[in-house]
């Protein structure tokens, strides 16, 4: 079993790392979204129910901003709370069933979930991109504190590649932002 575990941890890497890199929206949503689908089978492998709920929210949430987006709309802000909402909901449900309540555990999923939800209602790839690389540090935190190698080194590489990828291709958007122009 660690093995499937370890084997699906590494494939989220994979499609995470890819989604980092491509300019389009539309691909970045698509590699997500199979990114997202790859670490439910993980954390239910693992028994992390919350991480496991909260990254099943961001696999739908992320094929309904895949739609949105092919029909050249942006996510409604009002579906984007529900989203949110839902978040909030599966966590404390979550919570009062298992009877129990880590706030590592439990928190700092739905932290990411919201870093998340707003990350893919974005149209620009450049601020999603700086919200994929909170995400992945918020991630990052969780698999520390539920160890597991695998996803400690697939969310430290993302880290890693998401900050490579904004040097790369968010040079320019980054600069705008921080540097006045000459008159």
């Amino acid at each position: 079993m660690e093995i499937v575990i370890s084997i699906l941890g590494y494939l989220v890497l994979l499609t995470a790392l890819i989604s980092m890199q491509v300019k389009k929206m539309e691909y970045l949503v698509i590699f997500q979204c199979v990114s997202n689908a790859l670490v439910v089978a993980q954390y239910l492998l693992r028994g992390e129910v919350t991480a496991m709920g909260i990254c099943t929210l961001g696999t739908v949430f992320t094929l309904v901003a895949f739609f949105y987006n092919r029909l050249d709309k942006k996510v409604p802000v009002y579906l984007t709370a529900v989203f949110a909402f839902l978040g909030v909901a599966v966590t404390l449900v979550i919570a009062l069933v298992k009877n129990s309540f880590n706030p590592l555990s439990d928190i700092v999923p739905l932290l990411a979930w919201i870093v998340f939800t707003v990350a893919m209602m974005q149209s620009k790839s450049w601020i999603a991109r700086a919200l994929m690389t909170t995400n992945s540090l918020l991630w990052l935190t969780h698999n520390i504190v539920n160890f597991d190698l695998s996803l400690i080194i697939t969310y430290s590489v993302l880290v890693l590649f998401a900050l490579v990828g904004i040097i790369r291709l968010d040079r320019r958007e980054w600069r705008s932002l921080f540097v006045k122009e000459k008159e």
